[in-house]
């Protein structure tokens, strides 16, 4: 049986690794061969920033509704986005103050706020069906078309009083096309988003890159929950506790690497708007998807602990961005040390 644990570990670990890595090369293939036919940058960015904040959360929601237990779904979404902000934002701020623009604040901190609370009503009976997945969606759908129609707006030479009316969002192109730096390394970023429009890339080598990095999307994302199952079966724990732990711990460190890199080089602006754009797509893409091919069970875990402990540091973190548009080393202390009592709160459901 020992040996049986070392080796689920070891899947486990690998799992996690291939899957990080396979879906950063996803992104970058589907990135380039964007590029290639011509796509504006804008679209890249809103299509990367999609698929490479939520790869690996909606590759193992899949992966996990196949294997038939969706409670998995819905712990590693909370869990991850718990992290993204107490665990991610926690450490960054131990590198540098991070800070954030108003504007970016009043438009995406409140939205993810509001549909963070939206969430909860739907959870209300321990489930989340497909037709409350579709509001998700089209939520997702409307919030694209408002960053491109203000991108376009404030990209108007015309500075009139309608169009600074309209212009909600001035940093919405930057924004966007910078958290495209969380899915890929920095060189890749600048070769693809430095280059001219229409730029050629090496087609077979993409096509090759876009197909063997998929398929070990697919099938790290497999084993992944392959050995979540293995250690609720063994340990006799909840799928909510393993998703709200182990795997949305796992799918969040190559975010936290990220978050290192650029509080350390001065970008908080970019840390701070990638969290709140990654748990905006991880709500509104991962459970509006996974819910249209099973209803998502949210077990009493979900609903009393992990999703009220969400709204409080989600809560917790405009509040302290409001008060002088800054995240300061107390407050980022504070992030870590609520993600410590979460994780011992969980131990309880282990005994």
């Amino acid at each position: 049986k020992e040996e049986m644990i070392l080796y689920w570990i070891l899947i486990l670990v690998l799992s996690l690794l291939l899957l990080a890595k396979s879906s950063e090369f996803f992104v970058q293939s589907v990135a380039k061969l964007a590029k290639t036919f011509g796509v504006s940058d804008f679209i890249i960015g809103v299509t990367v920033v999609a698929v490479g904040t939520s790869l690996p959360e909606l590759a193992s929601s899949f992966a996990a509704v196949i294997a038939g237990d969706t409670a998995l779904v819905v712990g590693n979404m909370v869990g991850s986005n718990l992290a993204n902000i107490a665990l991610i934002l926690g450490v960054a701020s131990l590198f540098s103050i991070l800070s954030i623009d108003e504007e970016v604040f009043y438009r995406e901190g409140m939205f993810l706020l509001a549909i963070s609370l939206l969430f909860f009503i739907f959870s209300l009976d321990q489930a989340f069906v497909w037709y409350e997945g579709l509001v998700f969606l089209l939520l997702f759908s409307g919030y694209i078309f408002y960053l491109h129609f203000y991108s376009v707006v404030v990209s108007l030479e015309e500075k009139s009083l309608f169009a600074r009316f309209l212009s909600l969002g001035k940093h919405v192109t930057y924004t966007t096309i910078a958290r495209v730096r969380k899915a890929m390394s920095y060189s890749t970023y600048k070769e693809i988003f430095s280059a001219n429009n229409g730029k050629t890339f090496d087609m077979t080598k993409l096509y090759v890159s876009l197909i063997a990095s998929l398929f070990f999307v697919l099938l790290s994302s497999k084993y992944l929950v392959d050995s979540a199952l293995f250690f609720v079966e063994v340990f006799s724990v909840s799928s909510t506790v393993i998703g709200l732990s182990v795997i949305a711990l796992g799918t969040s460190l190559p975010e936290l690497a990220v978050a290192i890199s650029a509080a350390r080089k001065g970008k908080g602006d970019i840390v701070l708007g990638t969290v709140l754009g990654s748990n905006i797509y991880n709500l509104l893409l991962v459970l509006g998807l996974s819910s249209l091919f099973a209803p998502l069970v949210v077990t009493s875990l979900s609903l009393f602990y992990g999703i009220p402990f969400l709204l409080l540091v989600t809560v917790l973190l405009l509040w302290f961005i409001r008060t002088n548009w800054l995240l300061r080393l107390v407050e980022g202390l504070l992030f870590l040390l609520i993600y410590v009592f979460f994780l011992l709160g969980l131990l309880f459901w282990f005994i």
